[in-house]
């Protein structure tokens, strides 16, 4: 698999802000079925994307955050790799969250979107 490196494009960067608000948006308990969403520039995180959970929506600014960074810094390799990092770590808690929740989440559906849009964000060095 070819990964991600640096310095990350501007073509990967509108990828992944694309994908965050989309999946919040049409994912992420009240918000399925509801696109396209707007990208906000600059990438800032509001509460049109709040899911009210509280844990989730901090890691979500944090998320909206990284991206934005990662934007204004495409050649910070560490920068990248903690990107990566931290929506690994979201990922995995929120798809906990959806398995709790069990069939009316479709779980294997959401973690399915997680995976395929991490497959882009593999470690650099």
């Amino acid at each position: 698999m070819r990964g991600l490196s640096t310095p990350v494009s501007q073509k990967w960067i509108d990828f992944a802000k694309y994908w965050l608000t989309q999946h919040i948006h049409n994912t992420d308990f009240r918000y399925k079925d509801k696109m396209p969403h707007h990208v906000a520039d600059p990438y800032v995180w509001d509460e049109s994307y709040q899911v009210y959970h509280t844990r989730l929506d901090d890691e979500h600014v944090i998320l909206f955050n990284l991206m934005q960074e990662l934007g204004e810094n495409p050649d910070d390799v560490d920068l990248l790799n903690k990107n990566r990092d931290v929506y690994r770590d979201h990922f995995d808690y929120e798809e906990k969250q959806f398995m709790a929740c069990g069939e009316p989440c479709d779980a294997d559906a959401h973690k399915k979107k997680h995976d395929i849009f991490f497959k882009t964000l593999t470690w650099t060095g």
